[in-house]
């Protein structure tokens, strides 16, 4: 896997802002065959915590929130959220999962936007900042994996330890480790029961993020990792990369079955989704109304921390 290059370890303190990520995404599977590939993906940087996005400072028609625009941040598209109800929900779900949100902190969405009437996100990331506007620091971290299937799932991913003896201990503050059993329909060539290892970075240039998979008992399975920098959010910038890299979601699904497609060529197992229903916990059903969040990560099905009132028999 291609290493990245860049000194991260003197870097001064991160402060989130609203931006475009230009990220090289690795993919690099180990097992039970090798194959790796490498694409170019952006990921906008926005804060949540903005009246209907009326702090990003674009026009109207080329960026909005809850409505219709050639980049538009819906809150139906998260945690089953309705218009309005995002923050709120993002709370609940801290504080579900040990961190409880000052009333005022900021909230920065990563991820995929609504472009040309589709959005998909196979990952993007909630992050808590602190309430200070000079200062927005990373906080706490939420990310939300989806699936195909248009399922969602919530891992926390909270500030990593400082290490005692690094020069400088508080650099730590901003690197942010968990490790978290998947139980997630996510691949039809990965297990339900390996678990996903999450290390997150936010550098003062960019973004340094690894989200790997292992088996129960500690062997890599898939390498993954998204690293660029972060550039200003402005009219100019967002039009050069509608061109420069267009249909952004639909590429990204698009490839994923091209990959998917090379993947069973080479013979690979392939899961059914409705196979072991009793290790796919937690999902938010799409389209469902607000969540209610019970305050255990590791519950049965009967118990699960997200529960909607969508019927089971919807779920694809």
């Amino acid at each position: 896997m291609t290493e990245m290059t860049g000194d991260f370890n003197n870097a001064p303190p991160v402060m989130l802002q609203n931006g475009l990520y230009l990220c090289d995404v690795w993919h690099q599977r180990l097992a039970p065959k090798r194959y790796a590939f490498r694409h170019r993906v952006s990921f906008f940087c926005l804060n949540l915590s903005v009246s209907s996005g009326s702090g990003w400072l674009l026009p109207p028609w080329l960026l909005g929130q809850n409505r219709f625009a050639l980049y538009a941040f819906h809150e139906r598209d998260h945690l089953g959220a309705g218009a309005g109800q995002l923050i709120e929900a993002l709370h609940d779900a801290a504080r579900a999962n040990g961190y409880t949100p000052a009333p005022d902190e900021t909230i920065f969405f990563i991820g995929q936007l609504t472009h040309l009437g589709y959005v998909f996100n196979p990952v993007c990331f909630f992050v808590f900042c602190g309430a200070s506007p000079q200062r927005p620091e990373p906080l706490f971290v939420l990310a939300e994996v989806e699936n195909t299937f248009y399922e969602r799932k919530l891992y926390p991913v909270p500030p990593a330890e400082a290490d005692a003896e690094a020069d400088n201990p508080t650099l730590q503050a901003r690197q942010f480790k968990a490790r978290h059993p998947k139980l997630f329909y996510v691949s039809p060539y990965a297990d339900l029961d390996d678990d996903f290892v999450f290390n997150l970075s936010f550098l003062p240039q960019g973004l340094d993020i690894r989200i790997d998979t292992e088996s129960r008992q500690g062997e890599p399975q898939l390498l993954s990792r998204m690293h660029g920098p972060l550039k200003p959010l402005t009219t100019r910038a967002l039009l050069r990369h509608t061109f420069a890299l267009p249909a952004m979601a639909w590429q990204i699904i698009a490839l994923i079955h091209f990959h998917a497609l090379r993947l069973y060529m080479l013979g690979l197992r392939v899961r059914q989704k409705t196979a072991l229903p009793q290790l796919q916990q937690g999902r938010i059903v799409p389209y469902s109304p607000k969540p209610t969040f019970k305050p255990t990560l590791g519950a049965t099905p009967d118990e699960d921390k997200i529960r909607h009132s969508w019927p089971d028999n919807a779920i694809p």
